[in-house]
């Protein structure tokens, strides 16, 4: 090896590790709030949808209980209304 070889690695090393080391010490904090960021986006994510499918089931019971309640309401009105009637009444066989 030349003295010039040896001298420019000397420079590579004396450039190189504190230009690596700074690097480092940006992109890392980087690294690190980006995934802060995704991390809190996917907990904002699934809070959404956690709260879509509470609406829905909300609003579905709802819907299922004034159902039943009108079903029975209908049955109940059709069978009162028929205490003294037969079959025959209503037009069947």
């Amino acid at each position: 090896m030349s003295p010039e070889e040896i001298e420019l690695y000397k420079d590579a090393i004396k450039i190189g590790v504190p230009a690596i080391v700074g690097l480092m010490a940006g992109l890392i904090p980087y690294l690190i709030e980006r995934k802060k960021v995704s991390v809190q986006r996917l907990i904002e994510n699934e809070k959404g949808r956690r709260e879509l499918i509470i609406s829905f089931s909300e609003a579905l019971s709802i819907y299922i209980g004034s159902s039943s309640a009108y079903i029975s309401y209908l049955l109940s009105s059709e069978f009162n209304y028929g205490e003294n009637k037969t079959i025959k009444d209503y037009g069947h066989p």
